[in-house]
């Protein structure tokens, strides 16, 4: 009986790796059955694809009864393995190492010849990966922290002037009320609560060391955002710029004409806009931080702040500083 079911097993195992233009006669399972030291003949084998079909694979025989089986069907199609495999890739997070091993496994979804066509369209060697073999366990930390409903601590990380890693506020610990994990601006991160504060906190998991979950229980997420807190916290993502928080305010835009796609990059569809001659004015909800003025001041003068004052002298402040960083190349 054991060897039945196993052989079961290894039948869906060698259907697996088939497709519509690489389909396998019984013969041929047979054969390969045989590598995994077992025997079968052609009717215990079409038994055993039988009760995979009524299990509710999608295996197919082809019109020319000769050529044999395929898979239909698979979980994941080969262009969504593609999105995820170029996600996973494109991650700074991720350690080449374990870029490669996760990219092996979706690779392993699809047929012999997708995975082929898949690996030989997807360069692995070609961004900046995270030197930090921890990032991954301390995803699976945080979300047994948010699962349990328990604080997580950690310290937190900068690179010095000498190049080299250290320890914010001389190894303090910081202790938060961990809620949810994003990934944006190709970093993760997670968002949180500190207690001493009612508002919410960015942490980069990559600058994260040193975490271990407390026995604390957290503070509700309800206790500072209310109501249906999963909506607040996708607001709160949505309007950060380069993950830097701040007030909510409402900003006015005068954009040059041809920045349209940036400005919906950035700021979705849902906002106000207006055609003018000298181009086009946009309202925008998003958060008075460094990150927006990071923002502005890479487009220069194509995008123009007309409310609130705030920002605008914020700007102009931080103009004039970079100016002066380049004025003995006036003399």
């Amino acid at each position: 009986m054991a060897d039945i079911k196993l052989k079961l097993l290894r039948v869906l195992e060698i259907i697996k790796i088939t497709d519509k233009n690489n389909p396998l006669t019984t013969l041929m399972i047979s054969e390969k059955l045989r590598l995994f030291g077992l025997e079968a003949e052609r009717k215990a084998i079409n038994r055993d694809i039988n009760i995979l079909i009524e299990a509710g694979y999608d295996i197919r025989l082809c019109t020319d009864n000769k050529r044999g089986y395929y898979l239909a069907s698979r979980e994941f199609e080969n262009w969504e393995l593609k999105v995820l495999m170029d996600a996973i890739v494109s991650a700074k997070f991720l350690t080449t190492e374990d870029t490669s091993q996760l990219k092996d496994k979706l690779i392993a979804q699809s047929s012999t010849e997708g995975g082929q066509l898949l690996s030989q369209v997807t360069p692995v060697n070609s961004h900046i990966k995270s030197a930090n073999p921890l990032i991954k366990a301390m995803i699976g930390q945080l979300l047994e922290g948010i699962r349990r409903r328990k604080k997580v601590r950690f310290q937190y990380q900068f690179t010095n002037r000498n190049m080299e890693k250290e320890l914010r506020k001389d190894g303090y610990y910081y202790v938060v009320n961990p809620y949810a994990l994003t990934w944006k601006d190709e970093h993760y991160y997670l968002i949180c609560n500190l207690d001493k504060y009612d508002n919410l906190a960015y942490y980069r998991l990559d600058r994260m060391t040193n975490m271990d979950i407390t026995g604390d229980p957290i503070k509700e997420a309800k206790t500072i955002l209310g109501d249906n807190p999963g909506h607040r916290i996708d607001e709160y993502v949505s309007t950060a710029i380069y993950c830097h928080t701040g007030d909510k305010i409402n900003l006015r835009l005068l954009c040059r004409y041809g920045l349209e796609d940036e400005i919906i990059d950035y700021f979705g569809t849902g906002i106000y806009h207006q055609t003018l001659p000298e181009g086009f004015e946009c309202h925008v909800r998003v958060m008075h931080s460094k990150g927006l003025i990071y923002w502005l001041m890479q487009h220069g003068k194509q995008v123009k702040v007309l409310s609130p004052d705030a920002v605008k002298h914020e700007l102009v402040d931080s103009l004039k500083a970079t100016l002066t960083q380049y004025e003995d190349c006036n003399s």
